[in-house]
């Protein structure tokens, strides 16, 4: 994993593409990658976040969600995953947060 700053943002495209690859999703360079770290969990809105996940992922964008919780949400979520292109369930923190640009 590459640091980079604002000095060297091509380093941030080469973490992303990595993330990419890591995650199977498609290694396309100008596709947005958003990223959701959270403790899935309906205090923290997962209920509002699957509500929408077939909306979400009808826009021309990748989906990473990180996180760990409530039994209901990770099954709720395999089962999306499975379903959906574009969304991909990690639970190894230190792989998302060196490589995902954009973190929501």
């Amino acid at each position: 994993k590459l640091k980079f700053s604002l000095k060297s943002l091509k380093d941030k495209a080469v973490n992303k593409l990595d993330l990419q690859k890591i995650c199977k999703l498609a290694p396309e360079k100008d596709m947005p990658v958003l990223g959701v770290v959270s403790r899935l969990a309906e205090q923290k809105g997962v209920d509002i976040l699957v509500e929408a996940l077939e909306d979400i992922l009808k826009m021309d964008l990748e989906l990473v969600i990180l996180g760990t919780g409530d039994q209901k949400y990770h099954k709720i979520l395999e089962m999306f995953e499975t379903i959906l292109d574009g969304l991909f369930i990690i639970y190894n923190m230190l792989s998302f947060h060196h490589t995902c640009p954009t973190i929501i």
